[in-house]
């Protein structure tokens, strides 16, 4: 649960929030729990981690997603802002990469949604933001542009007009966590598109 210093009312808003949160991941609704996301976008931040985080669980647990038509649009538009509203705070910009990620992942429309001009250079910033210290992001980022670039040669030429290849090459240097130092080599691959037969 989340304590916030100040009125009664704003803990008890809060404990209330974390109560809607952990509802919405027990029945399986992912559009409440991305509702949720944007209802906090500018209020408590540990709050808004817990939505995030429940969102990317419960994403990560389902085969596929399940979103069509405005509720794509939505899911997109809310992580955009997200990455708008956040982008210095290393902590969230990592959960919401993974989210972009699992989105593009297990749903061709999320994916295409997420591959609008504007998304595709949040996802470059974010790793040029945090290329000093922030390694978990460089991972989350280089998994994020792997997701988007096996989309459309379109999505790839897009990424890479914002430096998303020299972008994940530097990450190919920052990751130390030898298991994951796959992560850029799978982007590279992913950007530099399918080989010629």
């Amino acid at each position: 649960m989340h304590y916030s210093v100040g009125a009664k009312g704003i803990l008890r808003i809060n404990f209330q929030m974390s109560d809607e949160i952990e509802k919405a991941e027990e029945v399986g609704d992912l559009r409440e729990l991305i509702r949720l996301v944007k209802e906090n976008l500018d209020t408590e931040e540990d709050v808004l981690e817990e939505a995030l985080s429940a969102t990317y669980r419960l994403a990560t647990s389902l085969s596929s997603i399940d979103l069509d038509g405005d509720d794509v649009t939505f899911a997109a538009d809310v992580l955009f802002n997200c990455f708008e509203r956040w982008m210095e705070e290393a902590y969230l910009i990592e959960i919401v990469l993974s989210i972009v990620k699992c989105f593009a992942n297990k749903s061709v429309s999320l994916r295409e949604q997420l591959s609008s001009s504007t998304t595709l250079k949040m996802v470059v910033e974010c790793m040029n933001t945090h290329a000093d210290g922030e390694e978990t992001v460089q991972e989350q980022g280089c998994l994020a542009v792997e997701a988007l670039a096996q989309g459309s040669l379109d999505a790839r030429s897009v990424l890479n007009s914002y430096g998303a290849a020299e972008a994940v090459e530097r990450a190919a240097g920052l990751i130390t966590n030898e298991r994951n130092k796959k992560y850029a080599v799978q982007a590279k691959t992913a950007l530099a598109g399918p080989a010629s037969a």
